[in-house]
This record gives C-alpha cells, structure tokens and sequence, in this order.
C-alpha cells in the first residue's frame, strides 16, 4: 500500500476525507482504513514500543526521521535495528 502524511479535514459515520500536508490533493477512505500519525520528537524516539500508533508507516516514519539524523540505532524493546 501507500501511505501518505495528510490531515483529516471531514470524517462521517463511515468515510474520512483527507487532505495532503502539503495541500495539493484531497481524497476520501473508508473510517476503518485511517492509520493514525504519531507526534514524534525531533529527534525521533530511541525506543519503539514507546510510540502511541504501532503499524508499519508509524515504524518506518520514526526510523526515516531518526536515520536523517544520523541516529542509526533504534531499539524496539531489547531488540535493536541497525
């Protein structure tokens, strides 16, 4: 799948209607398809069973934004990521 970073701009019963953070597009999913966005630190967080939304684009956000910052160890509990 895609994923993108957008705010929710309108949401009903069933749908979400979504909208770029850069602004340029707008689209419409299913409520039950909406992964939610972690608030992550600068830095990004060392340990990743700190973070609030445990699903794959969460993990992979944390680890783009903390190897961007030359923090090439990341731990998910004892476990390590290099």
């Amino acid at each position: 799948g895609t994923w993108l970073d957008a705010r929710v701009t309108s949401r009903d019963a069933e749908n979400v209607t979504l909208e770029t953070l850069e602004g340029q597009h707008s689209f419409t999913i299913p409520a039950d398809q909406l992964l939610l966005a972690n608030a992550l630190p600068e830095d990004g967080v060392e340990d990743m069973t700190r973070l609030n939304y445990l699903h794959e684009p969460a993990l992979l956000s944390n680890l783009r934004q903390r190897f961007a910052r030359d923090h090439v160890y990341t731990y998910t509990g004892k476990i390590c990521i290099a």
